[in-house]
């Protein structure tokens, strides 16, 4: 069955559409502990402290995951790492409207999925699009739920990929599990573009303090440490493509050498590159 075939008459995706496809979602995807949930934390700050206030008619809004974001805050505040999400955790959606009407709304939806689901997305064994979209639409739904909760993958506006820079040393072993994240999602939205993901996407390394060369542009290290992975990026017809690097200012050992599992206090981050990404996000879904 054709990916188009699929599109037309699956009922999920149909209702995931009509419910999802006028919300601009932004979606959030990365491997497990790669530090999206601190990275939610962050932009969440950013948004409602710097971004927002310093832009008239701009204004932001905290719609799911309170809690979670409280927790995480909490702990960042007390200088340590929060424990990674757990499976089935509620998504954290994060609202931006620009002059008060439809126009420039991007939701920041921010589900924290599991390594398990995760690869599921970027299976290889599945080859064909509608098995693909079938399993997306229909992991973890309820009996009486009209689709599953990480359908919105599938009609997202736009898309943001978190790269661990802790990991930099293994970035060549990931090199193939990231160019594939472009080819399951273009499978996902039904081939859309021979050539590329026509979609809008991020990529935000996270943990960048840890990286050996810190001051080297985000592209830069991408193309470097993931020559595959950057090549997709920029197949032609593409879209418009975003480069970013988050960090938290961790502790640090008498050799001035950062201590991974604890924060700086009182709280220091890259609060520029957050607000650079969240009107790069504004602009581009």
């Amino acid at each position: 069955m054709s990916q188009n075939r699929v599109e037309r008459n699956h009922p999920l995706l149909s209702k995931a559409k009509a419910d999802l496809g006028d919300q601009k979602i932004v979606a959030f995807l990365g491997p497990a502990k790669s530090g999206k949930t601190v990275m939610a934390a962050l932009l969440h700050d950013a948004l409602f402290r710097h971004f927002a206030p310093q832009r008239p008619g701009r204004y932001a809004h905290l719609s799911e995951g309170f809690e979670c974001l409280e927790s995480v805050r909490n702990s960042v505040l007390a200088g340590n790492f929060p424990a990674p999400a757990p499976e089935g955790a509620k998504p954290i959606q994060l609202k931006m409207r620009q002059g008060g009407t439809a126009t420039g709304h991007a939701t920041l939806h921010m589900h924290d999925m599991s390594g398990r689901d995760y690869r599921s997305l970027l299976a290889s064994e599945i080859s064909s699009a509608g098995d693909r979209l079938d399993g997306i639409l229909r992991k973890h739904k309820g009996r009486f739920e009209p689709y599953g909760p990480l359908s919105f993958v599938a009609v997202a506006a736009a898309y943001a990929v978190a790269v661990d820079c802790a990991a930099h040393s293994q970035w060549g072993s990931k090199d193939a599990e990231y160019a594939g994240v472009l080819g399951s999602l273009s499978q996902l939205r039904g081939c859309e573009n021979r050539d590329g993901l026509a979609a809008p996407l991020a990529v935000i390394l996270t943990k960048a303090d840890l990286l050996p060369d810190p001051g080297k542009g985000a592209e830069a290290l991408i193309r470097d440490g993931m020559p595959r992975f950057h090549a997709a990026l920029r197949a032609p017809r593409s879209g418009a493509r975003g480069y970013f690097k988050f960090h938290v200012e961790t502790g640090r050992d008498r050799s001035n050498e950062p201590q991974p599992g604890r924060i700086k206090v009182p709280l220091s981050y890259s609060k520029d590159e957050c607000v650079r990404f969240l009107g790069w996000a504004l602009e581009n879904a």
